[in-house]
């Protein structure tokens, strides 16, 4: 098993309405395929989705738009977490490892095994090429503080702000060419 996969993640937001976008429903993960519409000016609060073998229904309110982001089965002491195979977006705080479970901030045991950390955002330029389920090995991802412009003249300064943060924002991810996007 290699140290990172990617999932998706439920992030606030506007669902985009395009083909095959992914989305999070109270059924998991779907792809959205139409609004339906009353008439041919007046849409619906009603999302088609399908979900690899059939077409379901569902109203935009319990649907949530996804991102993918690069994850890892290695939670410790004070990550927040989530739990596979019902990914709602609901965070957990670890508070205690043992005996293969993990003891949360609600006072729940949950099996290790199934628990799982955002460690941060896939790339932009990855996204054409990673997918859902996807695992890497530490030499195939590679961090980087998107957010954070470069100045030569304050070069200084900058290093010591990137210090200050525990990990990356952003990930690049070894395509099969070889170079990381």
């Amino acid at each position: 098993m290699k140290k990172y996969f990617t999932e998706y993640i439920p992030v606030e937001g506007e669902i985009k309405e395009v083909k095959g976008t992914p989305i999070y429903s109270i059924d998991g993960i779907v792809q959205f395929e139409l609004r339906a519409h009353r008439d041919i000016n007046s849409p619906s609060n009603i999302l088609r989705c399908h979900d690899g073998e059939t077409y379901k229904d569902y109203l935009d309110s319990q649907c949530k738009p996804v991102k993918l982001c690069l994850c890892s089965r290695n939670v410790k002491i004070g990550d927040k977490f989530d739990q596979l195979p019902g990914i709602n977006g609901v965070s957990y705080i670890c508070k205690e490892i043992a005996n293969g479970f993990i003891l949360d901030d609600e006072g729940k045991h949950r099996a290790i095994e199934t628990c799982f950390k955002v460690v941060g955002d896939i790339s932009p330029d990855a996204l054409s090429y990673v997918k859902r389920g996807m695992e890497y090995d530490e030499d195939q991802v590679q961090g980087y503080f998107e957010k954070l412009p470069y100045d030569e003249n304050h070069k200084a300064l900058i290093d010591k702000a990137l210090l200050q943060f525990k990990k990356p924002l952003v990930f690049k991810i070894r395509g099969e060419c070889g170079y990381f996007h």
